[in-house]
């Protein structure tokens, strides 16, 4: 009986593993979060050419935008940990465990909401001409096949 209770707790972990992995690839195929985020912060800096002033609303922009993204990660990883205990507790995809992924849907939303918010607020700064070359990098972003 120990023995079948510890190859159960063994496939409940890989089982976990397997829907995180999952999740994570999800959150970065469809919500576009850090990567994106991040990669168009550089593309900004380093290409547009910013005025100091454009610069010094940048900078408030993203340090906004770093608080409220912390603080929204933070929320999916629980949702995360709220889903695996539900899995643990339920051990099948019943409403408990629908419900924590409806959570955790919820929380990737959120964050997605976010950081769109936070690429408009950018792009707001933005002369026409930067505008113009922002919105092609956000569309290259948001279109290319994941390597």
């Amino acid at each position: 009986m120990r023995r079948i209770g510890l190859v159960l707790l063994v496939l409940l972990a890989v089982a976990l593993g397997a829907l995180g992995a999952l999740g994570a690839l999800a959150v970065d195929r469809w919500a576009p979060t850090h990567s994106t985020a991040t990669g168009l912060h550089s593309f900004v800096h380093e290409r547009l050419r910013l005025s100091p002033d454009q610069e010094a609303a940048l900078e408030t922009l993203e340090a906004r935008f770093g608080a409220r993204q912390r603080a929204l990660d933070l929320q999916l990883q629980q949702a995360n940990v709220d889903l695996a205990r539900a899995i643990e507790i339920e051990g099948r995809n019943g409403p408990r465990v629908k419900a924590a992924v409806e959570i955790v849907h919820a929380r990737m939303g959120a964050l997605q909401d976010a950081t769109i918010d936070h690429l408009f607020a950018m792009r707001a700064i933005l002369t026409p001409a930067q505008r113009e070359r922002f919105d092609a990098r956000v569309t290259q972003s948001l279109t290319s096949q994941p390597e």
